[in-house]
């Protein structure tokens, strides 16, 4: 759906379509564009993602989020999702992708940052992404934390 409203404007119409395509994964790109004027309020934050629980629980939603420019360069700083502190305590889990610099190519570390449906936190996986002349495609690597930045 074009993101001309605010999510949490579209949450009739996005379950219409996730009804009428039987759709099983709902990716959003980004949370702050969808939280509209205000997305690093408690309120866009909290309307944001009780619009995407109302999806039901055989609708698996990935939303990206993005971090802020001065946590990016900033060495020792915290690396949290931009907005309110519920865009990191709303949702039931939330993984952490970071770029590796010193590798070749597009390779990712994903680690979970919280997680309220598993009793401990997984450890953190490596992607690789491989390109040929017949496509792309994701190899599962090493996952180092060192030399690492947020996307």
């Amino acid at each position: 759906l074009p993101a001309s409203r605010p999510l949490s404007e579209l949450g009739p119409e996005l379950r219409a379509q996730r009804d009428r395509t039987k759709a099983t994964l709902l990716i959003l790109d980004s949370l702050g564009a969808a939280s509209g004027g205000e997305p690093e309020s408690a309120q866009a934050a909290l309307a944001v993602i009780n619009t995407l629980r109302q999806m039901g629980p055989t609708c698996t939603n990935l939303v990206l989020a993005h971090v802020s420019k001065a946590a990016m360069v900033e060495k020792g700083a915290q690396r949290k999702a931009y907005g309110s502190v519920y865009v990191r305590n709303g949702p039931r889990a939330n993984v952490e992708m970071r770029r590796l610099d010193a590798v070749p190519g597009l390779q990712v570390t994903l680690r979970v940052d919280k997680n309220n449906l598993l009793h401990h936190k997984p450890p953190p996986i490596g992607l690789a992404l491989e390109l040929s002349d017949d496509g792309m495609a994701w190899r599962r690597t090493e996952a180092p934390m060192t030399n690492a930045k947020v996307f």
